[in-house]
Formats: C-alpha cells, sequence, structure tokens
C-alpha cells in the first residue's frame, strides 16, 4: 500500500508530533514495569509531558524566528526574481507562504517534517525552496510562467527514461543481500568469474584480478555504461541512499547494459530497488544470506586504555589523523606494531596495508581504521574496537547511523580464517551503550535513490538563464528540482566548488559539466592549483603530460623523521594522478601521457609504501619523567596569542581531567568570547568555571574520547558552529585541538550556552 506521509497536523500540534516521535524507540509504561508505582509513574509522566511541550514550544518559535530571516531576506527576493517570477508579486506571495507553511497547509510539505528537518540541522533552505517555488506557480500561475519553463526543465522524476540503449535489454537484477561476512559478495563474484565479460563496480577501485580487455574492475563512479557486458556486480548497493554518492550507484542500476547484474549489500535497500525495477520493466531475484559465524558484543570496554588491545584486533577511528595518532600512541604504550586504513590512502595501499595485517608471519599484528575497512577489503579481525561512536559528517560530528555500525562491527571474524568468531567492543566506557543499542536496531530502509542532473538538463536551463554561470545553475536546479519521492538529488556543493575553480577558464558547458564531475577535493590549495592547471591546458588546447603539472622528485627521502609529513602530501599527489588518468579518458586529446601517468601512479604508491614503513611513535609520546602518558589523552594547544588560563571544574567521582580555556577580549560592552577546550581524560560531565571578567560559568557534558567533546549544552545562548569539510570518507583532519566557541552576552555573568561545534582546519 502506498505511503501518503504523516497526519496533517496544526501549528503546535506538529511540533508536539515531531517531539514525541523524535525518541524513535517504543517504551512500555513505567506502570506496566515490575516494581514501579503509580507516584512515581505519574511524576515522571508529568515531567515527561512538561519537558515534551518544552521542546515544541522552543522547535515552533525557533522555526518562525527562522522563517522570517529566510523569507525576509533582500536577497531571496532577488534570488526568486532571477529564475522568472514577476517581481510584483513576490513580497505578497513570501507572506502567503509563509502562512500556509506554519499553519501546516502546504500540500506535499508537512510542518512536522519541516521541524524535523530543522532540528536535525538549523539550514532549510534546501527543503523550503522547491515548496515556496512550487506554492507560487501553483498560486500566481500568470506572473510565473517562466518559472515553470524552468521547473519542467528539473524534472527528475523519470530517470531511467535517461538510458534508452539499457531499456532495450532484457536484464536480471539479482540481489545478494545479508549481514558482513555471510558470504553474499562471493557469490556474486563466482558468477563474474563465470561470465566470458564482465564489470566489478565496488565502493572504491581495491579489487585486484587478473583483468583483460574481457573483464573490468572500477568505482562505481566509473562503471562503462556505454559497453554490453555479461555479468555485472554492483557492490555495496546500500550507497544508493547515500547523499554524496548515491547518484552513482543509482546510474549503474539504470545505466549498465548487462544481461545479468548482481548487487550486493544490505536489506535496506531491497524495497528502493524493487521500485527501480518497477520504473525498468527488469527481472528481480532477491537472495538473503546470513551470516557464517557468530559475532559477540562485549559488555565491558577497553576502560580507555590502549593497553588493553590485542593482536587480531581494529581500532576504527573516523579521522586520518586521528588514526595515525591512535597508531602513535598504541606503538608507545605496547609492543605491537599497527597497520593502518583509510580513505585517503590509494586502493594498492590499503590492499597492501590489509595483506600485511592478514599475516600472521609480519610484523602488524593490530589494525588501525577508519570505516574504509568495508571498502572491499578481507581482514582477518578477531575484535572491533570503536575508538568513537561518532564522526564527521562534512559540517558536524553526528553519530555512527545504525548501518555504518552493523557494517563496521560486522567485519569482526571471518569464515575460514584463525578468527572465525568475532568480538567488538569500545575504546571508551561511555560509548558501551550506544553500540549495544545500535548492534539490536534494524537499518531503516532506504526510500529513495540519489540522482544527479544530467547534461542535457542543465543545458536547457543555460539556454533559459544565459548570463548565469554554471555554479549558478547548479544552485538554481537546485532549488527547482521536482522528485516524486522515489528520488532525491544528491549534495552539489562539491560540483559547485569545482565550477567555481574553473570559471574564469574559456571552455564549452559540455567541458565544465565533465570537468566538475571530476575526483577532485578542491579544498586542498596543492589539488585545486593542479585542477586549475589542467583545466587551463584543456581550455587553450595544448597538450598536458602529468610532469609539467609536477613531479615526485622531493619525496625520495622518507625516512622516519619525514614519513608524516611527506605522506600526507603523497596522498595528495596520488589523487592528483588519478585526476590526471580520470581526464584522459575524457579528453584524450588534451591529457596524451596516460602510459607516463601509470608509471608515476605505481611510483607514487611505493613512495607510500615506504613511508608507512617507516612511520614511528613521536619521540615526545613519553612525558619527560619518563612515564606513559594515557594512551587517548589529547593536550590542547594555545590560542593565537598564547594566553591560557586554567580551569576549574566539577568532576564527580573521577580524576580531575586536564582542561584549559583560552579567553579573546573585547570590551565588556561588546561581548566577550570564551574558547572552551575539554580533554579526552574528562569524565562524563562537568561544571567549568571559566576565569576573566564576568566570570562566565559554561555547564557542559562530555561523553566522548576526542577532544572538545561538549555535545550537548543547555541554556539561553547559541554558540559558533562550522567545521571543515571532511575528505576521502574519513570524515576530515582534525587538528591537535578542536574547540567549541560560544559568545558571551554583554552584562551577563553567569551563562549557560546551547553551542555549536567548531573544528580548526588542519
Amino acid at each position: 500500500a502506498a505511503w501518503h506521509g504523516p497526519p496533517r497536523l496544526n501549528g503546535l500540534q506538529a511540533a508536539a508530533h515531531f517531539s514525541s516521535a523524535s525518541d524513535g524507540r517504543d517504551r512500555p509504561s513505567r506502570a506496566s514495569r515490575p516494581g514501579s508505582s503509580n507516584s512515581n509513574n505519574n511524576s515522571k509522566s508529568s515531567s515527561s509531558e512538561l519537558a515534551s511541550e518544552n521542546r515544541k514550544k522552543t522547535a515552533f518559535r525557533e522555526l518562525q524566528g527562522e522563517l522570517k530571516m529566510l523569507l525576509g531576506n533582500p536577497d531571496l527576493a532577488r534570488k526568486i526574481a532571477s529564475v522568472g517570477v514577476d517581481s510584483s508579486i513576490i513580497k505578497s506571495g513570501l507572506v502567503r507562504f509563509r502562512n500556509a507553511l506554519l499553519a501546516d497547509e502546504l500540500p506535499g510539505l508537512p510542518l512536522s517534517d519541516v521541524i524535523s528537518n530543522f532540528v536535525d540541522s538549523p539550514k532549510i533552505s534546501h527543503i523550503i525552496m522547491p515548496a515556496l517555488y512550487a506554492f507560487l506557480q501553483r498560486e500566481y500561475p500568470n506572473e510565473t510562467s517562466n518559472l515553470t519553463l524552468l521547473i519542467n526543465s528539473s524534472d527528475l522524476r523519470a530517470p531511467a527514461e535517461w538510458y534508452p540503449q539499457a531499456r532495450a535489454i532484457k536484464r536480471k537484477i539479482v540481489m545478494h543481500i545479508g549481514p558482513t561476512n555471510s558470504g553474499k559478495t562471493y557469490a556474486a563474484i563466482q558468477r563474474f568469474k563465470q561470465s566470458t565479460t564482465g564489470i566489478y563496480c565496488g565502493r572504491c577501485g581495491c579489487l585486484r584480478m587478473s583483468d583483460n580487455v574481457t573483464k573490468w574492475s572500477c568505482t562505481v563512479e566509473m562503471a562503462l555504461i556505454g559497453r554490453h557486458f555479461d555479468v555485472a556486480v554492483v557492490d555495496e548497493i546500500q550507497m544508493i541512499g547515500d547523499a554524496q554518492r548515491g547518484w552513482a550507484w543509482t546510474q549503474a542500476v539504470l545505466a549498465l547494459q548487462a544481461d545479468e547484474i548482481h548487487l550486493c549489500g544490505e536489506g535496506t535497500a531491497v524495497e528502493v530497488i524493487r521500485r527501480l525495477c518497477r520504473f525498468t520493466g527488469d527481472e528481480l531475484v532477491v537472495n538473503e544470506y546470513e551470516r557464517l559465524t557468530s559475532l559477540t558484543i562485549a559488555n565491558k570496554s577497553l576502560d580507555g586504555q590502549l593497553s588493553n588491545v590485542q593482536p587480531g584486533d581494529a581500532l576504527i577511528a573516523f579521522s586520518r589523523k586521528t588514526v595515525h595518532k591512535v597508531k602513535a600512541q598504541l606503538e608507545t604504550v605496547t609492543k605491537m606494531r599497527a597497520a593502518v586504513i583509510y580513505g585517503s590512502l590509494p586502493p594498492e595501499s590499503r590492499a597492501e596495508q590489509a595483506k600485511a595485517f592478514n599475516d600472521p608471519n609480519s610484523k602488524y599484528s593490530v589494525l588501525v581504521a577508519s570505516d574504509a575497512i568495508g571498502m572491499g577489503l578481507n581482514l582477518n579481525i578477531r575484535r572491533i574496537v570503536f575508538v568513537a561512536m561518532d564522526k564527521f559528517n562534512g559540517s558536524d560530528m553526528v553519530p555512527l547511523t545504525i548501518s555504518q555500525a552493523k557494517q563496521i562491527a560486522g567485519r569482526a571474524g571471518r569464515f575460514g580464517t584463525q578468527w572465525e568468531n568475532g568480538f567488538v567492543t569500545t575504546l571508551n566506557p561511555w560509548d558501551l551503550k550506544q553500540l549495544h543499542a545500535q548492534m539490536k536496531m534494524n537499518a531503516p530502509r532506504i526510500m529513495a535513490a540519489g540522482v544527479l542532473p544530467t547534461f542535457e538538463q542543465i543545458e536547457r536551463f543555460a539556454v533559459m538563464l544565459p548570463n548565469d554561470t554554471l555554479a549558478q545553475l547548479l544552485t538554481k536546479f537546485e532549488d527547482l528540482a521536482q522528485f516524486d519521492g522515489s528520488f532525491f538529488l544528491c549534495n552539489l556543493d562539491g560540483l559547485r566548488e569545482i565550477a567555481k575553480t574553473i570559471q574564469p577558464l574559456p571552455m564549452s558547458l559540455r567541458d565544465r559539466f565533465y570537468f566538475i564531475q571530476a575526483p577532485c577535493n578542491v579544498d586542498d590549495p596543492f589539488s585545486k592549483d593542479i585542477m586549475l592547471k589542467y583545466a587551463r591546458a584543456h581550455s587553450r588546447g595544448a597538450t598536458l603530460e602529468l610532469s609539467d603539472a609536477f613531479t615526485l622528485d622531493d619525496f625520495d627521502d622518507t625516512r622516519a623523521a619525514l614519513a608524516g609529513k611527506k605522506l600526507k602530501d603523497l596522498e595528495i599527489r596520488h589523487r592528483c594522478i588519478i585526476l590526471y588518468l580520470w581526464l584522459s579518458m575524457r579528453f584524450p586529446e588534451t591529457f596524451t601521457e596516460r602510459e607516463q601517468a601509470v608509471a608515476m601512479k605505481e611510483e607514487c604508491e611505493g613512495l607510500i609504501s615506504k613511508c608507512l614503513a617507516n612511520l614511528r611513535a613521536p619521540s615526545n609520546a613519553r612525558s619527560s619523567h619518563g612515564k606513559k602518558k594515557h594512551a587517548h589523552a589529547y593536550q590542547p594547544s594555545h590560542d593565537a596569542d598564547g594566553r591560557e588560563m586554567q580551569v576549574r571544574g566539577q568532576t564527580g567521582d573521577r580524576a580531575r581531567p586536564h582542561a584549559k580555556a583560552f579567553e579573546q577580549r573585547k570590551p565588556r560592552d561588546v561581548l566577550e568570547r570564551a574558547l572552551f577546550s575539554v580533554d579526552a581524560d574528562a569524565s562524563p560531565s562537568a561544571d567549568w568555571s571559566v576565569g576573566g571578567d564576568g566570570h562566565a560559568k559554561i555547564k557542559a557534558k562530555t561523553h566522548k574520547q576526542r577532544v572538545s567533546r561538549a555535545v550537548r549544552l543547555t541554556g539561553d545562548g547559541r554558540g559558533g558552529g562550522g567545521g571543515e569539510r571532511g575528505d576521502g570518507g574519513d570524515g576530515g583532519d582534525w587538528q591537535e585541538e578542536a574547540v567549541h566557541e560560544f559568545v558571551i552576552p554583554a552584562g551577563k555573568r553567569r551563562f549557560e550556552a546551547d553551542g555549536g561545534r567548531q573544528a580548526k582546519p588542519e
């Protein structure tokens, strides 16, 4: 039966609906539990109802304020006029739209959904703008005729029709679904090996096979949709719902010209694939698999001590820098050596590190890795140890999803190895409860597949908006895109940034469109410079050898003292080589030296291997007294002016944590800004008193391992947020100290902040 959305609710009712549903768990009433009393039940019920009422009032009030700022911004009126809306109706239209939204009278956009999205992220323009344009189009048809043409050109409701060659084939879709270590991918690969022609598409290009002209292995983004194959295998099909890369899995499912397409992954993707098969008319077979060995969730953590790590363990962190830091600390407090795997390492290097860890005769008995361990690698892991249970999502620290936690935890234990039965735990005791809870839950079903606009759609936009840049066209497309619930538009931020980078160069729209899809992170200065060199050569019609862009001449010395710094630089250069190879497949007349690039790629991978082999724990990993520091402690750094102030803290039964606060002073009649930092040894709760003019107090709840874990702060102020973008799927690199920033209102001597998180970019 079709689901038509939640019941329509008005105003505060919608906020209440969100508040009661946001917990996501069904609990029996306390009165139904043994040993409970009606008085306790009534008291707790009243308290819960009061808290719920306060939450709904706060959420609704804040949403009203956010809408007032968003819809009252003069830039928004100019933006609406730029897509063909008559300026005479914009002001009144915005007022009517706001009233209809708050009264829960907008078709297809329940107020409860808006509140839910607002609570998750204060940026709600991505759901407001499509509804706004649809409202204006419906209420003012004569004044929005040009807008209607643009909306019709941004229709993303039937992407199956974009690939007529695939629709001409009678395809059979076979899903292999099950948990990690269930043999689902093995079954698909066996069929791949039996085929005459085939292609394997994975999350990363790390499958090693004796490929020839009839067998291919590549990332999903590189899937060869213009060739015919007997068999295609698409791994990690649950990624079809990923906000960044989901479009590539959708394209593979809809566009691959193969007689058989085998999809491997979680059962959460079954429903969305069923829907896609109804669109394409393909036959669908679903094969379900059970885990081959046992998986035990431990009742005890490692108590925060890396000295409790054992051979066969894999410690899971979620940034490149944390992976290397944990490796260094582990090798300081134990005699074990650790292999490392993370997203920004080349696939070949990840495979090499995996091989070393799997070899019982190698020097590497422990693995420190990011969630990249789920990227097509076979690993003999005895126990998974989560260093933390949250990760950076590009703008904030967020808890792992159920799917992520289960996918990683399931890597413990492998059929046919010395570690057949797997175990899972956490480094720190405060993460263990979350781990147990998530392992008992079912991951939510994926209900929509990610898509990106086609070149033809962007081209039609360009004809109607001839003065807009490609970045502006993408933004307007994003605002106007039409969906029916089966698809969603993937994040366009990365494409936009590349479009802005190459905008000054003369280039056709089609070539620009290809360039912005290239695998390049222009947030990195070196990568941005190389992208400009590549694009400039193409715009001039010149040929470009890779050695004319950069060389590896400065990387011969990979001694231990230099290994860490050179390793990161080599990883960046490897990505720039991959970028050259990617462009050479699309613009062979410009990027002519493919063989040279392949040779440099292999040289770079060799240098990376040497750096990894030479990595050693830093000499300052021990205190001046020769005692080992806490294996998970992070030392805060000074602020730009070198000022530092001691913080007084109440820490309950635990030892007083090492913590400092830095203050940047301005005149008291303006504001005071306190930069608040908590060391990893902090207790799960703390009441900090920060010295200085005003004696501001900040109450914080800290319960995570990494620096700056004040994840929940309550009161009447709001702090600054932000942070660096992640890269390579690892959640970004964090500075030695991440800080929370709170703006303290002038004249307030006591302050409790509801603060955001801010990370210093590396």
